[in-house]
């Protein structure tokens, strides 16, 4: 294990083909490490771990923020009971918050058609978040450049992350 040059007390450490990256909390005592492995040539398996490192219990809440590499044809996947979406930011082309919308495709408050899932480009300079309506958890998603192209497929536990946001 060796301490990262970048970053005060954090370590990583590469044994029996894993990688582990830890960083320590400064406004509260923990620590997170993230574990990365090839579980075969298709497949990199990502495991989490917050330890409390203090002596006083503290609330948390994890959310992963993946960013990816996407095109205009890049289409986000979800399972197929998901038929509606929660707009949880205020943006003038979809709609107010705490709005839901059908999804895949959506009419907005204008009563534009709206597909939500493809994604805008980074230059267009548009942002937008959804969530997975609660009543109906998902334990993947994933992002797909055409039905036939290369995809990625990400999952979960969802007794422990039970929430899904999509931009």
């Amino acid at each position: 294990m060796e301490r990262c040059g970048f970053c005060r007390g954090n370590t990583i450490s590469a044994e029996s083909g894993i990688l582990q990256l830890s960083v320590h909390g400064r406004a509260l005592p923990y620590r997170l490490t993230r574990s990365m492995t090839l579980a075969d040539s298709r497949t990199l398996r990502l495991d989490y771990e917050v330890v409390n490192t203090g002596d006083a219990p503290f609330a948390g809440m994890w959310a992963a923020h993946p960013q990816f590499r996407v095109s205009p044809h890049t289409q986000i996947w979800l399972p197929d009971p998901v038929k509606q979406v929660m707009n949880v930011t205020d943006i003038p082309e979809v709609g107010n918050t705490r709005l839901c919308y059908d999804w895949p495709q959506a009419t907005t408050q204008r009563g534009e058609v709206r597909h939500l899932d493809y994604v805008a480009l980074p230059t267009e300079h548009r942002c937008r978040k959804f969530y997975v309506l609660p009543d109906h958890p998902v334990s993947w998603s994933g992002l797909r450049e055409t039905p036939t192209g290369p995809w990625l497929h990400l999952e979960w536990d969802v007794e422990n992350v039970p929430y899904l946001g999509s931009g």
